[in-house]
Formats: C-alpha cells, sequence, structure tokens
C-alpha cells in the first residue's frame, strides 16, 4: 500500500518532534556535564555529535587518555539515567543526598 501525502506528511512531522526531542535532551544532558565540570564527558558529547564513536579516536582528537573517555562513562550511565527519571517524572536519585 502506498502511504497518503497525508500519511507521509505526519509521518514527517512525528520524526521532526522526535528529533527535536532527542536534541534538547542531548542539550539537557551537555548542561548538566558543563555544569558539573565535566570536561571529559562534554568532550565526548561533543566528539559523538561529530560522528566519532571510536574512543581511542576520541582520545586521539582531543589530545586526551583514553583511559579518561572509560572512567567518563559510569558518570555518562548515571546522568543519563537521571535525565531520564527526570523525563519519566521520577524523583532523581541524587548521590548528593544520599
Amino acid at each position: 500500500m502506498v502511504p497518503t501525502f497525508e500519511q507521509e506528511a505526519a509521518d514527517e512531522d512525528r520524526l521532526a518532534a522526535q528529533l527535536g526531542e532527542q536534541l534538547a535532551d542531548l542539550a539537557k544532558l551537555r548542561a548538566y556535564f558543563v555544569s558539573n565540570n565535566d570536561d571529559v564527558n562534554v568532550l565526548y558529547l561533543d566528539q559523538w555529535m561529530a560522528g566519532v564513536e571510536d574512543v581511542a579516536k576520541m582520545a586521539e582528537n582531543t589530545g586526551r587518555d583514553p583511559e579518561e573517555f572509560y572512567a567518563a562513562q559510569k558518570r555518562r550511565k548515571r546522568a543519563i539515567e537521571r535525565l531520564l527519571a527526570e523525563k519519566n517524572g521520577a524523583p532523581p536519585d541524587d548521590e548528593e543526598n544520599e
């Protein structure tokens, strides 16, 4: 079945909305890293957004040690979990409050 013009337009609108939401989430994540002075994860996001997925290449591009990117992975995971919890209306699991 061939989609109608209206179906294609609705699909494009839905995809544009999803992309906008994803970009907003990435901006929040980046702002979180900046506010926490997490330079390695800011670099990671910048490199990832530029299409670089290999940590060794990220390290080469930024002059950082690859181990810094691996060590930052735990912080990145916690930040993403926090953002998703906030997005889903759950209270953040604040380590600072423990």
